[in-house]
């Protein structure tokens, strides 16, 4: 499993800190978290498969 970049690490602590300090609960900051995850694979994953078009081109 490859580290994620700093900017989504950076994100992620934001969202751990605010559910720290209460601010969101932990069920929602858990939501929050997999659904950033979720939309990162279905970008990468529309990604992937235009550079395979763009190759068999």
């Amino acid at each position: 499993m490859a580290v994620p970049p700093p900017e989504k690490i950076a994100f992620y602590a934001g969202i751990g800190v605010l559910a720290a300090f209460e601010v969101v609960d932990w069920p929602v900051a858990g939501v929050i978290i997999v659904g950033h995850l979720l939309a990162d694979q279905r970008h990468f994953a529309r990604l992937r498969g235009f550079g395979e078009a763009a190759e068999s081109a």
